[in-house]
């Protein structure tokens, strides 16, 4: 039988056997757990009437509405909802009475072009500005025009898809390929530790020794 020494050496041998178990388990980076950011579709519409296109999505702070005459062609790719790392807007334009387009600039290019009567209609989701590195599936999203009659075409291809009357204007960045979009990590995950008999007090520990029925802690 053990006098009451050795058993609070035999406890203090266990508790430190048992702590270096445990702060080696909170050495180990918890792995994030992931949700799946919103998205909304970007789809293009057109008017056979007049020969021009327009470009919207149904994203809530857009007060961009498709005018009677359009009929959808597809869905373009999707965006996120929300501003993120690498992301950029992508805003809704009318230039008078000229038409729609898709403009990375919140003034719609007013001052860069000289622009005359064009007005911001809102925010149709936000792209990455450049193709992403870590495995997320875009492709690139292009602006082009045509001049008679006059008509912006955001499109998927490169080469205004081939349309000779089309000339590439520029990039707009690059959209997912699908909904829902890419996870993005959520809040670090908090571990907890099983700890029979312990109890972790920021970096001090306690220990309960049992004897003759009375628990004596003793601090470490």
């Amino acid at each position: 039988m053990r006098n009451p020494s050795q058993l609070v050496a035999y406890r203090l041998r266990t508790l430190i056997a048992t702590t270096g178990a445990a702060l080696a388990v909170l050495a180990v980076p918890a792995v994030a757990s992931a949700s799946t950011a919103a998205s909304v579709s970007l789809n293009r519409y057109f008017d056979s009437s007049t020969g021009v296109h327009w470009s919207d999505s149904t994203l809530d702070n857009n007060a961009d509405e498709v005018p009677v005459g359009f009929t959808e062609e597809g869905v373009l790719g999707y965006l996120y909802t929300s501003p993120g790392p690498g992301l950029q807007a992508l805003y809704s334009c009318v230039d008078g009475g000229q038409g729609n387009y898709i403009s990375t600039q919140s003034d719609c290019e007013v001052a860069e072009n000289h622009l005359g009567d064009v007005h911001v209609l809102g925010i149709v989701g936000y792209d990455y500005v450049s193709a992403p590195s870590d495995g997320t599936s875009t492709t690139g999203l292009y602006r082009c025009l045509q001049s008679s009659p006059f008509d912006h075409l955001e499109t998927t291809s490169s080469t205004c898809e081939g349309v000779g009357s089309y000339n590439l204007e520029g990039s707009l960045g690059y959209i997912l390929l699908a909904s829902p979009g890419t996870p993005l990590p959520e809040s670090p995950v908090t571990i907890a530790l099983p700890a029979a008999g312990i109890a972790l007090f920021g970096t001090a520990a306690v220990v309960s020794t049992r004897r003759r029925g009375r628990n004596r802690p003793v601090a470490v």
